[in-house]
């Protein structure tokens, strides 16, 4: 793989290559040892870049049960069983719909300051962590200033 690259004006330096978590507790890292493979093989070959969102395979029932935040709460263990967050450059992303209940609608954007401030709170505890590197709005909502938006972020 290509060598990091730096995101200017920060100490970030990033992976040309990410991985997307969208299916992990599902498709795979329904267990400790599949998650560590997967995540482990990334980071073996050189990857550093952890793409997440609050919202990842919520609308997907396992065991009956729809979770929120799977793919944090998987990404967050992970990284609290190899000690490595400090490697990792962490995304996440925030006011998208709730894919939980039965009848969800794409169109509707939580964006709001509560909105953002539950999303990314709920997101630091299940990745275990203090901080996000990056973190975006998934969607926005042209009802709500960029102004305002920004000054929530």
């Amino acid at each position: 793989m290509e060598r990091n690259v730096n995101i200017p004006n920060t100490d970030l330096y990033i992976s040309p290559m990410g991985m997307g978590t969208v299916d992990a507790g599902v498709a795979w890292g329904r267990d400790a040892k599949s998650a560590d493979s997967m995540f482990g093989t990334f980071v073996e070959a050189g990857g550093n870049l952890i793409d997440c969102a609050h919202v990842y395979s919520d609308w997907i029932a396992v065991d009956g049960i729809h979770e929120i935040g799977r793919c944090e709460r998987v990404t967050g263990e992970w990284m609290k069983r190899n000690n490595n967050r400090h490697d990792i450059v962490l995304t996440s992303k925030g006011g998208h719909p709730v894919y939980t209940n039965t009848h969800y609608d794409l169109h509707i954007n939580r964006c709001t300051k509560a909105d953002m401030r539950g999303d990314l709170e709920g997101s630091l505890e299940l990745l275990q962590t203090d901080y996000i590197d990056i973190y975006f709005y998934h969607r926005d909502d042209p009802r709500i200033p960029v102004e305002d938006m920004v000054e929530t972020m």
